[in-house]
């Protein structure tokens, strides 16, 4: 009988516990025009997952990335850094 209780109680402990959970609840939400938004249902806070607009560069424009730095687009996937936008 011992042996039973032990088990059960090891069963039970090792089972997910639906009622509460430790992490806030999150959502994800699409807009019509396609961009995918992660919703922080405690704080409202939202982030953009994922976008589906599609950025189209031409030879000789100028873009920045996500660290700052600009870049001038050369052509077929050639870029080069530009040190400053300001000519001298």
């Amino acid at each position: 009988m011992k042996v039973w209780i032990i088990l059960m109680v090891l069963a039970i402990s090792g089972c997910d516990n639906n009622t509460y959970s430790a992490s806030p609840g999150f959502s994800l939400f699409e807009t019509s025009s396609g961009v995918v938004y992660l919703i922080n249902q405690s704080t409202g806070e939202l982030e953009v997952i994922s976008s589906k607009k599609t950025l189209v560069l031409s030879a000789g424009q100028i873009f920045r990335d996500s660290k700052g730095n600009f870049f001038k687009y050369l052509g077929d996937g050639e870029t080069e850094k530009i040190e400053s936008l300001v000519e001298k």
